[in-house]
């Protein structure tokens, strides 16, 4: 679906449900047991797609369904990264902020000068680096 950011994607959804003939209780009701997670990948100048932002799915006042930033690629993390982490938490992953690190061989055989990095777990790496 195309959207200009994570935030729209409920109104986005609410115009096809409405083309559809569903109504809007409906699809909110629909969203929110189906949609946890909007990943909002962007178009570089290039013609490189990357990842802008994370949103999770919550319910809003009355009805309403909005997404929270949880993560964007310029401003790090945000405010709904506590509920992106309980969501991975339920499926037994580890949240990328949480990762442990191994220290790694970094000279010559035998000299243990460590760097620090990060391990990977059930296929979810840290997005960026976030300040203890």
């Amino acid at each position: 679906m195309h959207a200009n950011s994570p935030r729209e994607v409920p109104a986005r959804l609410e115009a096809l449900a409405a083309l559809g003939g569903m109504s809007p209780a409906a699809l909110r009701s629909q969203m929110v047991a189906a949609i946890q997670v909007v990943l909002h990948v962007r178009r570089l100048p290039e013609g490189r797609r990357v990842l802008e932002g994370v949103g999770v799915v919550r319910r809003g006042d009355g009805d309403a369904v909005v997404v929270v930033p949880a993560w964007g690629r310029v401003e790090g993390w945000a405010v709904g990264r506590a509920d992106l982490g309980a969501m991975l938490a339920e499926r037994d992953v580890a949240a990328p902020w949480e990762a442990p690190v191994v220290p790694v061989a970094a000279g010559p055989v035998g000299h243990a000068e460590a760097a620090e990095v990060p391990v990977l777990r059930g296929g979810v790496a840290s997005l960026r680096g976030v300040p203890a």
